[in-house]
Formats: C-alpha cells, sequence, structure tokens
C-alpha cells in the first residue's frame, strides 16, 4: 500500500467517523431515556399490581437515597435520586416503620433526570388499582391524570424526553416527546 492509498482510507474513516458520532450520541440519549422511562413505568405497574393482588394500599414515592440501608421518601418532585414502592399498613401515604418496602429503585442511569410534572411527592395506589388523587385534582378533571418526566441533561433535553402518565384509574402509559398528560 503506497502512502497515498494510507492517506485516502484515512480521510474515508475520519470522513465517516465525523458523520457517525453525533448519530451514535442521539441514539445513545434516546436509548437511555426510553430504558429509564421503561423502568419507571414497569415499577408503577409494580405497584398497581401489588395493590390488587394484595388489597391494600401501596405507595411509590421519590427516594432521598434508595442505596440507603433505610430509604425514605423525598420532601420534593425530584425523582432522579430513585423510588421507593412500599406496602401502606397504615394509609397515611408516608414511609413508615410499620409499613413493608416491597422494591427500591437506585438512581437513573448517568445523564437523565426524572421529575414530578404535579409536584406531587408520592403515589399511590388503592386495592381497587386506581390512584389516589386530591380532591383539587378531583374538581379539576375526573380522570386526574399524573405525570412524570424522564429527560437527559442536555440542551436538548425536549427532544429526547419521555413522559410516564397514570390515569387516576391507574392507567400507566410512556409518551415520547413534550407531551403533557
Amino acid at each position: 500500500m503506497t502512502l497515498v492509498e494510507l492517506m485516502v482510507v484515512v480521510l474515508i474513516a475520519a470522513i465517516l467517523a465525523t458523520i457517525a458520532v453525533p448519530a451514535y450520541q442521539n441514539m445513545h440519549k434516546t436509548q437511555t431515556v426510553d430504558a429509564m422511562a421503561s423502568v419507571l413505568t414497569e415499577s408503577l405497574q409494580f405497584a398497581r399490581s401489588e395493590a390488587l393482588r394484595r388489597n391494600a394500599r401501596v405507595v411509590v414515592c421519590a427516594s432521598t437515597d434508595a442505596d440507603a440501608t433505610a430509604p425514605s421518601c423525598r420532601a420534593e418532585g425530584d425523582w432522579s435520586e430513585g423510588w421507593i414502592v412500599f406496602l401502606d399498613a397504615d394509609a397515611d401515604g408516608t414511609l413508615a416503620d410499620g409499613d413493608r418496602v416491597l422494591k427500591v429503585h437506585s438512581v437513573l442511569g448517568m445523564g437523565t433526570e426524572a421529575t414530578d410534572l404535579d409536584d406531587q411527592l408520592a403515589m399511590t395506589f388503592l386495592p381497587n388499582g386506581m390512584v389516589l388523587a386530591t380532591e383539587a385534582a378531583i374538581a379539576a378533571d375526573r380522570n386526574a391524570v399524573h405525570g412524570l418526566k424522564v429527560s437527559p441533561f442536555t440542551d436538548d433535553a425536549a427532544d429526547y424526553q419521555r413522559v410516564v402518565c397514570v390515569t387516576r384509574a391507574g392507567r400507566i402509559e410512556a409518551k415520547s416527546g413534550t407531551h403533557a398528560c
């Protein structure tokens, strides 16, 4: 192989790399956000099925530190540190000593965040599979939909975000884009 041929091969490889790298980055963002939305959806579906199966209230709340020995629920709507699914024995909506933790999911993937669109700190699934809604939410809309947004930490986050919507009836669905529930 001559030097000219080698330079042509290197030039072609460089051109292909400049085309492929941005496409790969976009694909990686999409795949990461899709995976996190799927995990969150699965946890919510698990909570609903446990509420039905156990005929009891099951709560999903944002965690302060899901990896801690005794995880606790957050005081604000940032779900990026993970979440806790627990059997709410005393029906107060908070994780207390008498409640049984069913599942804990730790920190979301690198470069992603999950935020609550409604500033609710938790979702309570009732024994009939429905979601407990506030009086104000019911007055505004009988279906009272709750949403969680999963997006990357980038300037173009809106292009990649997913919204996980939960209706008052307990239907859980992940939507792409900037849709509101």
